[in-house]
């Protein structure tokens, strides 16, 4: 299990345990402040790039709600009118039974609720009364899912634009965050405790924060929480 000393001496308990800490929990659209801001301001300059394909990392993207997001946030400006590049989206995830998930495509009503109902006919297979929302081929286009722990490697590419909410960055040989160029949205991330800084060369996103995420013993592999989360 997950007692003390766990991860020393059972690394598969340790690895476990991590996965416990993973959030499934999103919806489309989720945080709307997000997707208005690139709607009005990152997609324009897209368009006049005049790059022939723009790299979208999406990093820890739990079920592929926000990966499907992004993907109809694009279909979406194209049909207004803009012309945009081809679009290419990398979808990571530490945890393979939520990228299970995210290919699967299949979604219950809690995870559509921010979309108007133009939207859900478009963008997906609706059944089950309403109840059931099965993405359309339109969105899986240009996706590619892949397990990814964001503590040992990252993508051997780079991105005009990364996607990083919600996730934990504490104890890495470094630094935590970093932005080269002005492509990377943050929101809700805990950043903590790296030895060469926690946000370089960027600023905290919407709800970002640098403080102890108070693990039991984090190198015995005590992942467990000793005290009370820290409210974003």
């Amino acid at each position: 299990g997950c007692g003390p000393g766990a991860g020393s001496r059972h690394p598969i308990d340790r690895h476990q345990c991590r996965l416990c800490l993973t959030v499934s929990i999103s919806r489309f659209l989720r945080d709307r402040r997000v997707w208005e801001t690139i709607q009005s301001r990152v997609l324009e300059q897209f368009a006049a790039s005049g790059q022939p394909a723009v790299r979208i990392w999406s990093a820890g993207c739990a079920r592929g709600e926000e990966a499907y997001s992004m993907r109809m946030v694009w279909e979406k400006a194209k049909h207004d009118g803009l012309t945009l590049p081809d679009l290419e989206i990398l979808a990571t995830d530490i945890n393979p039974s939520y990228l299970e998930a995210a290919q699967a495509g299949r979604y219950g009503s809690t995870s559509v609720k921010e979309l108007n109902t133009a939207d859900k006919i478009r963008f997906f297979d609706i059944s089950r009364g309403g109840k059931q929302f099965m993405i359309k081929p339109i969105l899986r286009s240009g996706i590619t899912l892949r397990r990814l722990d964001l503590c040992e490697n990252l993508p051997d590419q780079q991105f005009d634009l990364i996607l990083m909410r919600n996730n934990i960055l504490t104890g890495n040989t470094g630094g935590g965050m970093t932005c080269v160029g002005d492509g990377m949205v943050t929101s809700c991330n805990d950043v903590w405790g790296n030895p060469d800084g926690d946000f370089l060369n960027m600023e905290p996103g919407a709800g970002d924060l640098s403080a102890d995420p108070l693990f039991v013993d984090a190198e015995a592999g005590e992942l467990l929480l000793r005290g009370p989360a820290v409210v974003a």
